[in-house]
């Protein structure tokens, strides 16, 4: 046997296997279930991915309160310590952290313009 005529019939194979029914509703029930989990996480937490989440501010959250407070008291550097490297908690497992420098910058630029006394 040579490897195209193995790797023809292994083709051939997995074409009549994708072409059947119950492969077909298989697909189809895991791709629902995903769709559901998903949906399930981001009505909990919020939306997990978007293009550009985390560069428009939401100024009414805690979160964004305790920034400002960071920043007043320890300036720049503050705020990257507390944005880029993990908490201590031993409650957090995965950390919701940034180390990406475009929304670094695009916080701490609001920060500048809006923290001036």
């Amino acid at each position: 046997m040579t490897y195209t005529y193995v790797n023809g019939r292994v083709g051939v194979k997995d074409k009549i296997r994708k072409s059947t029914l119950a492969f077909k509703r298989r697909r189809a029930n895991a791709h629902r279930q995903n769709c559901a989990q998903t949906a399930k996480k981001e009505a909990q937490e919020g939306k997990t991915y978007e293009s550009g989440i985390g560069l428009n501010l939401d100024l009414n959250t805690t979160v964004t309160a305790d920034l400002k407070r960071v920043f007043s008291r320890y300036g720049k550097e503050g705020v990257i310590a507390i944005l880029s490297k993990p908490p201590s908690s031993l409650l957090s497992a995965s950390p919701h952290v940034t180390t990406t420098t475009k929304l670094l910058a695009t916080m701490l630029k609001y920060f500048d313009e809006n923290m001036q006394h």
